[in-house]
């Protein structure tokens, strides 16, 4: 049922990241921190990173959360690389404000 919540407040941030995106991280680092092992929740996790990036003005702090975002996103695809809600996840957080660097192609490529 939690789950249920916490996939409700990542829509909600991509509807409205400013009003959203801290409750969104909050409440997906709890979801985490109870099971550890939910690769798909850090995933979502670190969505909630970036969209949280998103509406920082601090320059230190965007930077801080692309990479709490950058970081939970790539461990939950090492944890568990064939998991197309995962890497579809992370493609569409990666597309938009990556799509000219080299980023993009990380989000794309499946990891050995």
């Amino acid at each position: 049922m939690l789950w249920i919540v916490f996939l409700v407040n990542h829509y909600m941030v991509l509807k409205d990241s400013k009003a959203y995106a801290k409750k969104a991280v909050q409440y997906l680092k709890q979801a985490y921190q109870r099971k550890f092992d939910d690769y798909v929740v850090l995933c979502y996790l670190g969505s909630a990173y970036n969209l949280l990036a998103k509406d920082t003005w601090n320059s230190f702090d965007k930077l801080s959360h692309v990479n709490k975002g950058i970081e939970c996103m790539d461990k939950a695809i090492r944890k568990d690389p064939n998991n197309i809600t995962m890497r579809t996840i992370r493609a569409n957080n990666s597309w938009p404000r990556l799509k000219n660097t080299q980023r993009i192609f990380v989000a794309l490529e499946k990891e050995e």
